[in-house]
C-alpha cells in the first residue's frame, strides 16, 4: 500500500525522542488535521501512525520520566480528547485515551461534565485517578511552521 502525504505552507511539525533512544521522531502535521509519526527502527524510516485528527494544531504533551506522549484535541468546543501513547520496538501502542464532556448550563446555573475512560462512561474520581497516572507531569511541545 502506498501513501501520498501533501506538504504545503500551512504544514507544521516537530522532532522530539518520544521513546527515550536518543533518537528523535518526527510528527509532521497536514492539511485538514491529519498527523503523521515517524520514527527510526533498526536503521529504517518506519511510519508509526496516520492520525485523523479533530484539531487543526492538536496539542502534543511529552512525559520524559515515563517516555510516553500525548495528543490532546478538541472534539468540539464542548469536548476534549486526550490519547497517551508509548513507542516500543518499532510499534506505537495507546495506552489510553481520556475524554469529557461539559453539559449545557442547567435551569441552576450548573453544568454537568461526563467523563470518559477509552469511550466508556467513568466517575470523576476514577477519571482523576487516570489524568494523574497519564497526564500529569506531561510538558507542552512546540510546534514548528514550515513558513518559519
Amino acid at each position: 500500500m502506498s501513501h501520498t502525504y501533501a506538504l504545503s505552507d500551512m504544514s507544521y511539525y516537530m522532532c522530539k525522542d518520544l521513546n527515550g533512544d536518543g533518537v528523535p521522531e518526527k510528527i509532521l502535521g497536514l492539511n485538514g488535521g491529519q498527523l503523521l509519526i515517524l520514527t527510526i527502527h533498526k536503521n529504517k524510516v518506519k511510519i508509526l501512525a496516520f492520525i485523523q485528527n479533530t484539531s487543526v494544531t492538536p496539542g502534543i504533551y511529552y512525559n520524559k520520566r515515563n517516555k510516553t506522549f500525548m495528543i490532546a484535541a478538541s472534539i468540539n468546543p464542548r469536548s476534549t480528547s486526550r490519547n497517551v501513547y508509548k513507542i516500543r520496538k518499532g510499534k506505537l501502542y495507546r495506552l489510553t485515551t481520556l475524554s469529557d464532556y461539559v453539559c449545557s448550563m442547567d435551569k441552576n446555573g450548573r453544568m454537568s461534565v461526563f467523563r470518559y475512560i477509552n469511550g466508556k462512561r467513568t466517575s470523576k474520581s476514577r477519571y482523576r485517578k487516570y489524568y494523574k497516572k497519564y497526564c500529569k507531569n506531561m510538558k507542552l511541545l512546540r510546534w514548528k511552521y514550515s513558513q518559519e
